[in-house]
Parts: structure tokens; sequence; C-alpha cells
């Protein structure tokens, strides 16, 4: 395992005290247990004693703000605070904890060379800085992390990577800067400690809402699984949330791509929180204190990093953490077949017409052709006396009321219902081998999504039938099984349903 530098000893100084008084490290807001004046002294005299080296205190903090979202640094430790806006319609509520107070819970490690370094302790060599407002606006920092290696960071305002629209979401991008004549071997740890409207315990989804991670959970590229982005709500679906945060990791379809992590955990916070820290919390802890932490490795999993830098060479990192606008799931599957609502029940309006002609066959011939349209046929009950003549069995022109069936003038055309075919879809067999999905609104976006609420693909509507050819926005074949389309116009989604995909003969 990595050494840790002297910048630690921080750290140390906490756990150390937490063994002595057998108490549990709290979040620095926590409620702290509070000792008598006789132990204040003797922990100042042993922090004097044997730990020379003053923990980190905060600086100046620094601001930018949109409509939608503001986003903190602060001036010493380099670290970030994210939350809602004053302008926004929940103005000033918290994304990460401890906003608009800032009071860092959230944590960089930087691993280099096989030793671990902490970005809150590092020497500062460009000051932080806050530029602009509304979109693109940023926050900036950068430290030496060794001689030669240093860590870049950049907090910026961005429109939501998902949809494209409104600047409502912080992309946060770390750069490793290789200045010295010799190859380093980097690896990067960041802690988001998730904070959802006040909600500490913030209920944590990686599919959209259709169920939420109660214990620590471990995601990794070995394991062949990492979603493409997690949701945080502080009233968990299928409740209605007030504030529903969502972190892009991978495939946004707006926006610089987000960095792939080799690892990612839902986890409790006390189990993973810490500068300098690297190691992943005790899986199946209980979460009732959420933090996201997401590694790049170059490993496919949290246990070395491996990204090799050359003299001269850099590396950036990025992810998204911002306001949700994809409809969730919990919701979407109570309506699961909302174009099979059958609103096609609209033609069977004509087969209350052909009732009527069941009940006209005593209408003379004369009748049918002096009045054409059905509805002056109420005249038939005053001339029952056509039922006494036998020429009715006669008269087999009554079979031609027929013709009225045929006749659906008086029935509108009925309202188009978006809806896809062929289900299933196969690319082999399906015409032009595509999906295709009809009666697109104008102006619409078209998505589909995995049963999991991972984003496949996402396309702007430009005519009435939209095709895909299943494919998803990597260029790569999706998997057999359910998908969903959601339909957004406005802002709102105006239709939703699923299909099966089957992929090969």
């Amino acid at each position: 395992m990595p050494f840790l530098n002297e910048g630690r000893v921080n750290y140390i100084h906490m756990l150390y005290f937490r063994t002595i008084f057998n108490d549990p490290m709290p979040k620095p807001r926590s409620s702290v247990k509070r000792y008598s004046n006789r132990t204040l002294i003797l922990l100042v005299l042993l922090g004097s004693l044997f730990f020379a080296n003053p923990t980190i205190s905060q600086a100046q903090t620094f601001s930018v703000q949109s409509n939608y979202i503001e986003v903190l640094g602060d001036g010493n430790s380099g670290i970030f605070g994210l939350g809602t806006s004053p302008l926004y319609s929940l103005p000033s509520a918290s994304i990460l904890y401890a906003f608009a107070n800032p009071d860092w819970t959230a944590y960089i490690t930087c691993w280099v060379n096989g030793s671990l370094y902490a970005f809150d302790t590092s020497t500062i060599q460009t000051a932080m800085a806050s530029s602009g407002i509304g979109l693109g606006a940023n926050i900036t920092i950068s430290k030496t992390i060794i001689a030669g290696l240093t860590l870049s960071t950049e907090y910026q305002i961005v429109n939501n990577p998902i949809t494209g629209l409104n600047p409502d979401t912080c992309m946060f991008t770390y750069t490793y800067d290789n200045t010295s004549a010799l190859p380093v071997t980097v690896g990067l740890r960041v802690e988001y400690d998730t904070d959802i409207n006040g909600v500490d315990g913030a209920n944590l989804s990686v599919n959209n809402g259709t169920s939420t991670v109660g214990v620590n959970t471990m995601y990794r590229i070995i394991d062949r699984y990492m979603p493409n982005q997690w949701w945080g709500y502080d009233i968990p679906p299928p409740g209605v949330a007030n504030l529903v945060v969502t972190g892009t990791l991978q495939n946004n379809p707006y926006g610089n791509p987000a960095t792939e992590p080799d690892a990612m955990e839902i986890a409790y916070w006390p189990s993973v929180q810490g500068s300098g820290v690297w190691s992943i919390g005790a899986v199946g802890t209980v979460i009732t204190d959420s933090s996201v932490v997401v590694w790049w490795t170059n490993h496919g999993d949290e246990t070395v990093g491996n990204y090799v830098l050359n003299a001269g060479q850099s590396k950036t990192f990025t992810n998204y953490i911002g306001l949700n606008q994809v409809p969730l799931l919990s919701t979407a599957t109570n309506t699961p077949t909302p174009g099979n609502t059958n609103t096609m029940t609209a033609t069977s309006t004509p087969f209350i017409t052909s009732t009527q002609t069941n009940t006209m066959t005593p209408l003379p011939t004369n009748t049918m052709t002096s009045t054409q349209t059905v509805t002056n046929t109420q005249t038939v009950t005053n001339t029952q006396t056509v039922t006494n003549t036998p020429t009715v069995t006669a008269t087999q022109t009554c079979t031609n009321t027929v013709t009225w069936t045929l006749t659906p003038t008086n029935t509108p055309t009925p309202t188009c219902v978006t809806h896809v075919w062929p289900d299933p879809y196969n690319a082999q067999m399906a015409v032009r081998h595509t999906l295709k999905v009809d009666c697109l609104p104008s102006g619409s976006v078209l998505s589909f999504f995995t049963v999991t609420g991972e984003l496949v693909k996402q396309m702007p509507v430009t005519s009435v039938q939209m095709e895909w050819n299943g494919y998803n926005s990597q260029g790569l074949p999706c998997a057999t099984g359910i998908y969903f389309y959601v339909v957004e116009s406005g802002g709102k989604a105006v239709s939703r349903g699923k299909f099966l995909l089957i992929n090969g003969q």
C-alpha cells in the first residue's frame, strides 16, 4: 500500500484523539462531544508536545453563480462547495455538504509514484481565482503535488450535459501537468460529500429512481458495470422530491466528455472521508450520511494509480454534478405503456354509427336516397308502418347501409399518438434496419434509456417520424433487452413508452 507524506499529520491528529477518547470521528459541523476544561487543556498540551503541524485554516471563499446553481471554492484548501443559486426556485439549497457556509468535507487525493498526497495541504502554485457569471463562470486553482508535477482544478458552470439546456451544472475538471524531465505514475480520487436540500443522508440512486442505494456499494470497470449517472433526492422515490440532483460519470451527449472512472462508490461518508484517504468504505455499511467517491486509475479498479505521464505530458479528468432534467423512471414505470393507452379508441367511434344502421334496416329505400345523413333517420320511428310492409324483407338494399360504416366522414382523423414499431425490434429484420418512432411533436427531443435509467441515445426531433439504428451514443450496438423511450418538449416529458430490442438473429 502507498505511504502518506508529511502533510498527512493532521489526519493522524484526529485518529490519535479518536483513539484516546474512544470518540467516533465526526464531521466538522456535527455535534461534537463536549469535554471538561481539564480535558481540553490536556488535548492542547498533547497536541503541542507531539504534533507541531497546525491544521489547515480556511481562507477567502470564492463564488460564481447562474440562475440555477452556485459554486464555491476555498482559497486555501482548493476544495469546492455546491448548491442552488439564490435566484433559483428553491433558493440556496445544498447539493454538497455545508453549502453555503463553507465547512469542507469533500477531499481530493493524488496518487503519485505509489505515494498519497492530499490536495488540500499541498503548496499553492497559482492562487484561486473566480471569473464570470452564469454560463462559463469558473473558479480555478493550481497546486504543486511534488516537484515538477501540478494538479489544476476548475469548477465551471455549464449547460446540463444530458439535455444541453440551462446552466444548471458544475463541471469538475482536474488536470495533472508533468513539467519535470522524468515520467510519473498518477491516479486521482475525489470524494463528494452529498447533502441534498439539507438531507445529509441523501437518497442516492444509479438507475434514475427505480431504487436507491442503501449500503456502501462499489462499481468497477473490471466488473463490467459503471453507471452513466447517479441521482440524489431529498425525498426518495416514489415520493415527490423537492430537489433532484444528478452526477454524470460518462456518455454525456453534450459538453466535454465525462471521464469514465475506474471505480465509483456510493458510500457512508464517515467510512471514506479524510484528507489524503485512498481506501474504500466497508462494503455493506448502512448509509445514513451519504457521499459519492470516484477513482481514476487506468487500472479498472481503485487499487493503484496507473496513468504514466512522460515529461511534458498532462492528463485531465472530468465529471459533472448539477440539477436533474430527465424524467425519473420511478414515475414512468407507473404508466409503462402510455403510448398504448388506446387513444386509438377514437377510431372505434365509427362503429357507433354502424350500430345505428342495424336499427335502420326498416328504412325504405327511398328515404335512404333522399336523406343521406344518418341523423335524419329519426323519421323511421314515425314510419313504423314500414315494418308491416313485407317488402322490407325483399329490400336487400337495406344491406347497402353498410356503406355508412364505410364513410366515417363524421369521425375526424384521430390525434396522432407517439408510438414505436416494430416491437420487438430486430435491426437485422426491420425495414431499413431501424426502429421507427412516429407522431413526434416538432421541436421535441427523443431519448432512449435502459431499464436501469442509463441514457443510451438522444436525438433532436427533425421530422414527425424518427429512426434509430439500435446503436448507443458511443457507436456500439445495444444489447438485447427492454428499453424506454421518452419524448420531451418544452422541458417536459410529453410521451414515453417501452419496447423490446433483440440484438442478433
